[in-house]
């Protein structure tokens, strides 16, 4: 995850002040070149429902397929999609809007989870990371680890308290270890000028214009997720260390990308990555639940796993 690829949204800001402190706090060790090594994973079948949901013109073909998918599961467990014939709750709807379901394979826009047999001894800021692929072409691929904040905020940071006061209060998240002096904006509003489109709801860049957008009060400065660094991978790189494990594949819902959760470094993010993994049901929710069980204090006698206790590891 060393190689760095030519992106679209790589040139959103280029800032030394500030960051060369970060970079003493995350202790990152040299990166390996060669993919890693796991376990093989088994891609998604195709099927058919006897129904298929409903369609428009400007539907998101995204959305289609999780909808597609969810009519499959319901129709195969017997569930209806409605629940008791009463209408949905305000929570209900929102819960709605967060989904993640398995693919076969990476795609721009996906998301990246980690295997929790990987990254247990080097590159540890990958260890139980949920990255969202914002490039993914035969060149190459990046991404955002999206569950791994770091203890600093804008407003800590110096030089970026300064560009941009506006967004002083937003947590800084780790990227990946691509890039030490880029930062990067993940948000949801694609009427900014300038800001580019990664999959629909979801946009990079813009910042003059998110800038204004804040200090004048059209949008809150918590709409804006930022991230310093990122992941990237060679041509074919990704593409091996799915075929060997390191990385489940899944599409999830921009309203899960972009939530700010995990803004906490208390969990590492790791309480991200079992989200994703219930969201996405089956062996994978089972997987969560026995992850979490190895980690029982009352079995293990430890209240961690060796992820959450390494300090300043990035995560």
């Amino acid at each position: 995850m060393d190689q760095q690829v030519s992106c679209a949204v790589d040139k959103d800001m280029q800032v030394d002040a500030g960051l060369g402190e970060l970079d003493a706090s995350l202790s990152a060790e040299p990166i390996p070149g060669s993919s890693s090594e796991g376990q093989s994973g088994e891609g998604s079948k195709s099927f058919v429902p006897d129904s298929l949901p409903a369609t428009a013109a400007d539907t998101d073909w995204r959305e289609f397929r999780a909808r597609l998918i969810a009519s499959q599961a319901a129709s195969t467990s017997g569930r209806s999609e409605k629940q008791d014939g009463s209408e949905r709750s305000d929570e209900a709807d929102e819960a709605a809007k967060l989904w993640a379901h398995t693919i076969p394979l990476p795609e721009k826009g996906c998301l990246l989870i980690a295997h929790p047999l990987m990254f247990t001894s080097q590159q540890l800021y990958f260890a139980q990371s949920v990255i969202f692929l914002f490039e993914h072409s035969e060149q190459g691929s990046a991404g955002l680890i999206l569950n791994k904040p770091t203890q600093y905020t804008i407003g800590t940071m110096s030089g970026l308290e300064a560009l941009c006061p506006e967004f002083s209060d937003n947590g800084l998240f780790l990227g990946g270890d691509v890039s030490p002096n880029s930062m990067h904006m993940l948000h949801s509003h694609g009427e900014l000028p300038e800001a580019v489109e990664i999959i629909r709801g979801i946009y990079m860049g813009g910042f003059d214009a998110a800038k204004a957008a804040v200090s004048q009060e059209r949008m809150p400065a918590t709409d804006f997720k930022w991230f310093t660094r990122y992941s990237g991978w060679g041509a074919g790189q990704l593409q091996r260390e799915c075929a060997s494990g390191v990385w489940f594949t899944a599409a999830a819902s921009s309203a899960l990308v972009l939530q700010q959760g995990c803004a906490d470094k208390a969990d590492s993010g790791r309480e991200m990555w079992h989200q994703v993994l219930n969201l996405i049901g089956g062996d994978l929710a089972e997987l969560s639940k026995a992850q979490r069980g190895a980690f029982d204090p009352e079995i293990m006698g430890n209240s961690a796993p060796p992820s959450e206790n390494v300090e300043d590891d990035g995560s």
